[in-house]
């Protein structure tokens, strides 16, 4: 039994939410985005005891007056359910009621909602057991977890040992008349004499009739020997103390023969980062053994994110609301991403399976064709005084405009506000289809003024007034092209990066200097033709970048500077 979708509606900051589940599950997002309240559903719905003071606190609320409403979708079901299924799955819906502090669930039932019978609530918790792991927890908090859950581990071993004949509670009882036979007699007799006032009555101490073996369970701690040394468990890092929670619970729902669903918060708040890659790896195997069903996990973690497939990760970004000040959007890729835009998976996750921090953790993305161009961005974002990295603004190099699709979609489907830097080759072809038969007497290209087929044009620039307007300034006037591709949250350059650089005469006159070049060499189309590899290279374009004003700057740099100015006050 798993979790297919959980549908949140008007639970703390979300108003409304859908997502589809897998075996892992990510959701990231900035400081108080509102992505915990996924996980904080969950745990409402399968540990209502323990959300309960939330409710009731209005923690939970949307507005005081909404009534918050989680509804689970179940697959793999069991013929247990039978009769309570909706085609293949199982829909449960919980809501609570601030009038009369009651929580409540009901199942669908040929399209509406139902009253659900306490037995199904009990037979879907008999299969799956959530575990919530929040972030951080005091160390009398984490004894407390750790001693309960030892204690139900113990009992659940020894009904299996009992369920036929019990043979521990008679030796307890045997070790109990010790007691009351020999100290506790005496304790009492001593009690008796120190009595202060008259009496016509005697003390005595024995156990409870009902005590049996269980009794001895609240004096058992675990410990950890490592390397000789012992430690009690409660005295080692609060890291190791909640991977071992989390392992007495995979014993304790193993012994219960139900699925795990595990929620963890910020689990690298305690773990370094290949510890972050060893509990992914080893929760991934464990879903595949049916140990753990499924995790969902919220996280800051670099490390943890990149380990993730981008389809199981969901962005929860802060929006404006005029009722509440804020509410927290989920967005997440649709299963079907890959179809939808035509995009070969496999080579997808060959360019992008370490980076999609890169993606999820940014304010705002610039798309870059090359570590070059790259690097010359940067030095334009220093120059107005800005740190991409402290704006959180993500500077990604795509490494060739073929693989442009890929983050486009991404960036579109999960509303990241995005800035492409495209060469003008992108768009259009050379006059003469190469570049090397394609160039002016200055050695600059040339253009046929067709748009090139098989990019992704109308994604780029949706409208076609302003796609046919573009078309006709790129020849003409490309300042008037910048201002249409601005719109479209586009820098075209003039020809390139590269070439953009050598369209200023001052670039020219340093390029030759840094290329030792003769006075007859001296010239942009010597450059252009026959040093064009040496020109560029990364080294020598950023020391002729680092000479020019900002008044010699090419147009298509100025506007990459005032573009990052602007975006970086938006973040």
């Amino acid at each position: 039994m798993k979790i297919k979708k959980i549908d949140i509606r008007k639970f703390r900051s979300i108003e409304q939410c859908s997502m589809c589940f897998s075996d892992i599950n990510a959701v990231v997002g900035q400081n108080n985005s509102g992505k915990s309240a996924v996980i904080r559903a969950l745990n409402t719905f399968f540990n209502p005891e323990n959300e309960e003071h939330s409710y009731i606190q209005g923690k939970h609320a949307y507005t005081s007056k909404s009534i918050p409403k989680i509804t689970v979708t179940f697959g793999n079901l069991g013929e247990n359910f039978q009769p309570y299924r909706d085609g293949d799955v199982l829909e449960i819906q919980q809501a609570y009621s601030s009038s009369n502090r009651r929580i409540s669930y009901k199942y669908r039932s040929e399209g509406k909602f139902i009253s659900a019978p306490d037995d199904l609530i009990q037979n879907i918790k008999e299969n799956i057991a959530f575990v919530y792991i929040p972030p951080n927890r005091n160390p009398d908090q984490l004894k407390w977890e750790e001693n309960a859950l030892i204690k139900d581990l113990v009992e659940e071993y020894l009904k299996v040992e009992t369920q036929k004949r019990d043979t521990l509670t008679p030796k307890f009882r045997a070790a109990a008349g010790y007691l009351e036979n020999g100290a506790l007699k005496r304790i009492a007799k001593d009690v008796e004499g120190y009595y202060s006032l008259r009496h016509t009555f005697k003390f005595s101490l024995s156990f409870n009739q009902d005590s049996n073996f269980m009794s001895f369970l609240n004096g058992i701690e675990m410990h950890i020997n490592e390397l000789g040394v012992d430690h009690y468990l409660d005295d080692c890092g609060t890291g190791l103390q909640s991977l071992t929670i989390i392992a007495l619970h995979r014993v304790l729902a193993n012994l219960r023969h139900q699925n795990i669903i595990l929620g963890l918060e910020e689990p690298e708040t305690n773990l370094h980062p290949q510890a972050q890659r060893e509990i992914i790896s080893s929760i991934t195997r464990s879903s595949h053994d049916d140990d753990v069903a499924q995790v969902i996990l919220t996280t800051h973690s670099t490390v943890l994110i990149d380990n993730i497939d981008h389809l199981n990760i969901a962005l929860v970004r802060k929006v404006s609301d005029s009722t509440r000040g804020f509410k927290s959007k989920l967005l997440k890729l649709p299963s079907t991403f890959f179809e939808d835009h035509d995009l070969e998976e496999f080579k997808y996750y060959q360019f992008h399976l370490y980076r999609n921090s890169d993606f999820f953790y940014a304010n705002h993305v610039i798309f870059v064709e090359s570590k070059n161009d790259a690097e010359v961005v940067k030095i334009l974002a220093e120059r107005a005084g800005i740190d991409l990295d402290l704006y959180g603004i993500s500077l990604i190099n795509i490494d060739g405009v073929r693989n442009l699709s890929y983050p486009f979609h991404i960036v579109k489907k999960l509303e990241i506000p995005y800035l492409a830097i495209l060469d003008k080759d992108y768009f259009i072809p050379y006059l003469n289809d190469e570049l090397k038969l394609s160039r002016d007497g200055q050695g600059l290209p040339k253009y046929r003024y067709e748009y090139k087929s098989g990019i992704i044009l109308n994604e780029l620039i949706p409208t076609k007034s302003d796609r046919d307007a573009i078309l006709n300034h790129m020849k003409t006037n490309h300042s008037k092209a910048l201002d249409l591709f601005e719109k479209n949250n586009i820098v075209c350059m003039k020809y390139n990066l590269e070439m953009d650089l050598l369209c200023s005469d001052k670039a020219v006159e340093e390029m030759s200097k840094l290329l030792d070049l003769t006075e007859e060499q001296s010239n942009r189309k010597f450059i252009l033709e026959e040093r064009n590899k040496a020109a560029k290279k990364l080294d020598k374009m950023l020391d002729t970048l680092r000479e020019l004003s900002n008044q010699n700057l090419p147009n298509s740099y100025k506007r990459i500077k005032k573009l990052v100015t602007t975006i970086a006050s938006s973040c």
